[in-house]
């Protein structure tokens, strides 16, 4: 049932097999460069080395890149998490003058949505639980949000979609453009390790 509202090409799918699916982060900040998506999370720019994607789950790498308006991290080992923790919202530092999504996941599983505006958190949720959304808008993207499957009425007995992920994904793509083919995400990127 799912199926049916998500995005026919399957954009985001390369995922569900990728060894990222375990946890991370994908940021996508409009119109910002690849330095001050290192400098928000605290990273020396100076220190990044272009590198592919390794599997070492010893190390611990912020990857960084540009497509199109959109520069985007890849925060393996969920440092923007740390940081939020820490009162050092990624996101939040990010979007000061411009816009950010940023889209969560761990093992557990637990995936988050949250879309940032000129440093307000405009909409935050949870896929599986869509139906709870907070923010300065919180229903920012709410027709976008059924088109993607998820479940949008605390009363409503529909099934969600079939990936919690996937369907966050989708939904960036559908309402900012947002897209990261597998290639460029695995692909050669500014990288630093902690």
């Amino acid at each position: 049932m799912a199926d049916e509202h998500s995005q026919a090409n399957g954009e985001w799918h390369w995922l569900e097999s990728s060894a990222l699916r375990l946890m991370g982060a994908l940021i996508f900040a409009r119109d910002v460069t690849q330095d001050e998506v290192f400098d928000a999370f605290d990273l020396d720019p100076s220190s990044a080395r272009v590198e592919n994607w390794i599997d070492d789950p010893a190390r611990r790498p912020v990857r960084v890149g540009r497509l199109g308006e959109w520069a985007f991290a890849v925060d393996e080992s969920l440092l923007s998490l740390d940081l939020a923790l820490h009162a050092k919202n990624v996101g939040k530092r990010l979007s000061a003058g411009t816009e950010v999504v940023v889209v969560s996941w761990t093992a557990k599983p637990n995936e988050v949505f949250e879309y940032w505006a000129d440093a307000v958190m405009v909409t935050n949720f949870e896929p599986y639980r869509a139906c709870d959304r907070h923010g300065s808008e919180p229903d920012r993207f709410l027709r976008e949000m059924r088109q993607v499957g998820m479940v949008t009425e605390a009363d409503d007995a529909a099934e969600g979609p079939e990936d919690d992920l996937i369907a966050a994904l989708d939904l960036a793509t559908l309402t900012l453009g947002i897209r990261l083919p597998e290639s460029a995400a695995m692909g050669p990127l500014a990288t630093v390790t902690m």
